[in-house]
């Protein structure tokens, strides 16, 4: 492979002797600070360790999430953590049947002292996103949100307006429920860059979630000497909703900027990786195409395989991937083996692929390691 790395190709040349000392001592910065956000993070949501992992990739990726899991297994609490210590703005959606694109983007309003109409922003002009029970929409809703997470800007009463960057959305399905549900089109799928299936945590995690979601921080015995105080006198100032909305509250630091992100982003680009991780990633996808293909398993479950934008999401979410988890240079290409295209071949591939065998008991899961024993 021949092309130039500032270009953030999936593959480059090997950077000059010079390039390669630089970009080593950036890496190692960047490398650090995503160490101390996935920590703090971590003080947050407990034994999710792969599925904070990968959302961090994704973000440093420049790409969006699409989540499915039930309800209460901290999807809200991570992306609301990942905000706090990154420092970005999270916003909230709640998508419901009624949602109308103006709900997302905003609206214009008459200002009365003016007599001017005023816009009001809605809640995508934040930078993290949480869409959450996304299938709840309409179809109408939904192409709004993903105009907006594909263009980075919205237009509203005839007016274009840039979204904040970094700007990264997390979706959310629920996989009961589905009635009067609205599924996103296989096409619309594929513009996110990962999907993440978050399981039930283990049993110390749930034991330490019992206890700790249960306890106060409060002082009882301060508390009792404030009510006293105050029968006494009427002085002593206290608000009880504060204290327990402290231990609700998101524990995680932040440790990061906007502008420290979109500098890791960058460096997350200029990455080349060698040319064993881009063969490695083609095999792959080209094998789960049922077109043309030989193998029983993908002709008789595939009914459709992934496209070329499987391949650039590989290339995006290696190089991440790497950096997170603090890969070096070796001769001036990114160190990591082709083993890391099948760390990451579940959440790039599981939205990208249509299994026909589920009603036979064949799964994606079933598939993909077939997929992946298949190729070695």
């Amino acid at each position: 492979m021949t092309h130039d790395p500032s270009t953030g190709s999936i593959a480059g040349q090997p950077l000059s002797k010079d390039d390669a000392r630089k970009m080593a001592e950036r890496i190692e910065w960047a490398s650090e600070r995503l160490r101390r956000v996935k920590e703090e993070v971590s003080k947050d949501v407990w034994d999710q360790d792969y599925i904070v992992s990968m959302a961090l990739t994704t973000m440093v990726a420049g790409g969006h999430i699409l989540s499915e899991g039930l309800p209460g297994l901290a999807k809200t609490l991570m992306i609301k953590s990942i905000a706090q210590a990154t420092g970005l703005d999270f916003k909230r959606i709640q998508f419901t049947p009624d949602l109308m694109p103006a709900d997302l983007t905003g609206i214009e309003m008459r200002d009365n002292a003016t007599n001017e109409f005023k816009f009001i922003q809605g809640p995508l002009f934040g930078q993290l996103i949480l869409a959450d029970e996304i299938n709840r929409a309409g179809p109408k809703t939904q192409s709004a949100m993903l105009e907006a997470m594909e263009e980075k800007q919205i237009t509203a009463a005839g007016k274009t307006h840039t979204l904040r960057r970094p700007f990264l959305v997390m979706a959310t399905q629920n996989p009961i429920d589905q009635g009067g549900t609205s599924p996103l089109p296989e096409a619309q799928s594929d513009r996110f860059l990962t999907k993440l299936s978050v399981d039930y945590p283990g049993v110390d995690a749930e034991k330490k979630i019992m206890t700790s979601a249960t306890g106060t921080s409060a002082d009882v015995e301060e508390l009792f000497s404030l009510k006293e105080k105050f029968e006494q006198t009427g002085e002593a100032r206290y608000d009880f909703t504060n204290s327990i909305d402290k231990d609700r509250a998101c524990k995680a630091e932040k440790v990061l900027t906007a502008m420290d992100l979109m500098i890791i982003q960058a460096i997350a680009r200029k990455l080349p990786l060698s040319e064993k991780v881009v063969n490695k990633a083609v095999s792959l996808v080209r094998s789960a195409r049922p077109q043309g293909s030989s193998d029983k398993m993908v002709t008789e479950n595939v009914s459709w395989g992934p496209g070329p934008r499987a391949l650039i999401a590989f290339g995006l979410v290696a190089k991440a991937k790497a950096l997170m988890d603090g890969h070096s240079l070796k001769n001036g290409v990114l160190a990591p083996d082709e083993s890391i295209i099948l760390d990451i071949a579940k959440p790039v591939l599981e939205h990208r692929m249509g299994i026909r065998g589920y009603n036979e008991g064949t799964s994606f899961d079933q598939v993909l390691k077939h997929l992946t024993q298949k190729l070695g």
